[in-house]
């Protein structure tokens, strides 16, 4: 009994510290921290110019490959909504029926989107995503669009 007491009284300053920091840093927050570490307000978010500056550092790290057929190839910020980019790389639009393929793929982006602890904070301040299927030949063969209201906020 001794040792867990003293493993509270241990913990306890440590946990206090904790919950402090988090409540500061996340939960009464008036600012959010964009990738390049700048802070801006929770209204400013779903600007394009704070947009454009999150898809300017997610693009650093493109291309990059989401399966076996699919490339992320550009990331745009529009006002209210983030864009993502897809390649089919090894298909042509033909080879796709449009409204069956959107139908799929909004099924997966939904889940993708409302489920994404980053992508939440987006949605939490006013942001959609919009994932944007083209072929190798950059032909379009549909979008998707996630709002915040089809997660919950």
């Amino acid at each position: 009994m001794k040792k867990s007491l003293r493993y509270f009284w241990i913990f306890l300053p440590i946990l206090a510290v904790g919950i402090v920091v988090a409540n500061n840093q996340w939960l009464n927050s008036s600012t959010i921290t964009l990738p390049n570490g700048e802070k801006v307000s929770p209204e400013e978010l779903h600007t394009q110019a704070v947009l454009d500056i999150i898809a300017a550092q997610t693009n650093k790290t493109l291309p990059r490959k989401v399966d076996q057929n699919t490339e992320l190839r550009n990331v745009e910020g529009r006002e209210g909504e983030l864009v993502y980019k897809y390649i089919k790389i090894h298909a042509s639009s033909d080879q796709f029926d449009s409204q069956k393929f959107v139908e799929k793929m909004s099924r997966k982006a939904l889940d993708l989107a409302c489920n994404s602890s980053d992508f939440n904070i987006y949605l939490a301040n006013g942001v959609s995503a919009r994932y944007s299927f083209h072929d190798k030949n950059h032909q379009p063969i549909g979008e998707v669009v996630v709002t915040p209201s089809q997660c919950g906020y």
